[in-house]
C-alpha cells in the first residue's frame, strides 16, 4: 500500500512539475526527498527517468562503463571474464591453460585433456596438443625438488608433455602416448611415429643413436604449466626414483 501511495505523490509532483527527471546512470527514493542519487559500484542505469528507485546489477561477463552513475553495461570481451556486478576495471584476464573465446565469458574454460593454451588473455580456443606429445592431468606421487608429495594436477594445461624415451604419438590432441614395440623399443623423447626411424621414430638398441634404457613413463605438469617428464626405471618402496626431469 505504502508503494503505491509513494508512486501516487510522486506522480502528482511530476504532474505538477515539480521534480524533474533523473539523468541516465542516476535513480531517486522516496525516503531521500526525490533527490537524484547516482548508481554505485556495479550497477547502472541507462534511461532518463522520473520513477526508478533502483539501478540494475552488472552481470557476469561483463563490467560498468564508470565505477560511479554508470549508464551502460559493456561485455569484457574475447580472452576477459567477470563474476558480475564490477566496474570500469572488474573483468579479470583468463589464465593460460583456459579459453575464453566469446566476447561476454562468464568464467574462463579450462582446456581438455589433449590440449592446451599457452598465452593468458587469448582469445582463441584451447590448441590440440601436436604429436609427439600429450596432455594428461592426474593425481599421482611425486618426489618434488621442494619435497612436496600427492599434488593434484586437473585439466587446464599450458603446455604438452613430450613423449617420454621408448614412447611415440603419431596424432594430435591425445592424452598419452603409445609404447614403442618390443622389435623397435627405443625412441628419443618426442617421437612422432612408431615406425622404423632414428630421429623421430622407434629402433632397435643396434640401431645409432642409443638413447638408454627405455622407460616406464608418466608424465605430467607442475602447478604453473610446465611439463616434467617423471620417468621411472622402478621404485623403491613407495617413493618412486625420481629420473629424466
Amino acid at each position: 500500500m505504502h508503494k503505491y501511495i509513494t508512486v501516487f505523490a510522486l506522480s502528482a509532483l511530476v504532474a505538477a512539475q515539480q521534480v524533474a527527471a533523473c539523468d541516465a546512470g542516476y535513480y531517486r527514493t522516496w525516503n531521500n526527498g526525490w533527490s537524484c542519487l547516482p548508481c554505485q559500484y556495479g550497477t547502472y542505469q541507462p534511461y532518463n527517468n522520473y520513477f526508478f528507485n533502483s539501478c540494475t546489477s552488472v552481470p557476469a561477463g561483463y563490467r560498468a562503463n564508470k565505477d560511479l552513475a554508470a549508464t551502460a553495461r559493456v561485455a569484457c570481451g574475447g580472452g576477459k571474464y567477470s563474476n558480475g556486478g564490477g566496474g570500469v576495471n572488474s573483468c579479470l584476464t583468463c589464465p593460460a591453460g583456459t579459453e575464453c573465446p566469446d566476447q561476454v565469458n562468464t568464467s574462463p574454460k579450462e582446456c581438455n585433456y589433449g590440449e592446451y593454451q599457452p598465452d593468458a588473455g587469448s582469445s582463441e580456443e584451447c590448441k590440440k596438443c601436436p604429436k609427439g606429445s600429450f596432455s594428461n592431468m592426474s593425481v599421482i606421487l611425486v618426489e618434488s625438488i621442494s619435497s612436496n608429495a600427492d599434488q593434484l594436477y586437473s585439466k587446464g594445461a599450458a603446455s604438452c608433455c613430450q613423449c617420454c624415451r621408448g614412447y611415440y604419438q603419431d596424432d594430435t590432441g591425445k592424452t598419452s602416448c603409445d609404447k614403442c614395440n618390443s622389435n623397435r623399443p627405443y625412441s628419443k623423447p618426442g617421437a612422432t611415429t612408431g615406425s622404423y626411424n632414428t630421429n623421430n621414430g622407434c629402433f632397435s638398441l643396434s640401431t645409432p643413436p642409443n638413447p638408454g634404457p627405455p622407460t616406464s613413463c608418466t608424465q605430467t605438469r607442475n602447478p604453473a604449466g610446465t611439463c616434467r617428464e617423471f620417468c621411472l626405471f622402478g621404485s623403491l618402496g613407495l617413493r618412486p626414483l625420481k629420473l629424466g626431469w
